[in-house]
């Protein structure tokens, strides 16, 4: 079974896939900033990567941007119809410990 999962989430295009285990990382949210030091790249592209997933149905974007200079940073947060992965089955299928969360740059994630 975890070939299939990783197999299923490996299939994206490599940034995609990256943004995505960085997703599941952060229990599903996700700031333009995180995207940024995960993707390490500059913000027009991490905003570009975010509205893809939003785009493919995956996530939404919270805090709409008005395209103004110093507005607060947006937020991805995975759609519901994907929180499977974000479940105790998945990351025991994953061979991820259940008792660890992921805590670091807890402001920027």
């Amino acid at each position: 079974m975890k070939l299939i999962v990783e197999l299923a989430i490996d299939s994206a295009p490599t940034i995609r896939a990256k943004l995505f285990r960085k997703l599941l990382e952060c229990e599903g949210k996700i700031k333009t900033g995180g995207v940024m030091i995960a993707l390490n790249c500059s913000r027009p592209t991490a905003i570009k990567e975010m509205e893809v997933l939003k785009i493919l149905g995956i996530c939404r974007i919270d805090q709409k941007s008005t395209g103004e200079l110093g507005e607060p940073e947006k937020m991805l947060i995975l759609n519901e119809d994907f929180n499977w992965f974000l479940s105790d089955e998945c990351k025991t299928i994953r061979g991820i410990p259940l008792t660890i969360k992921q805590d670091t740059l807890a402001d920027l994630f």
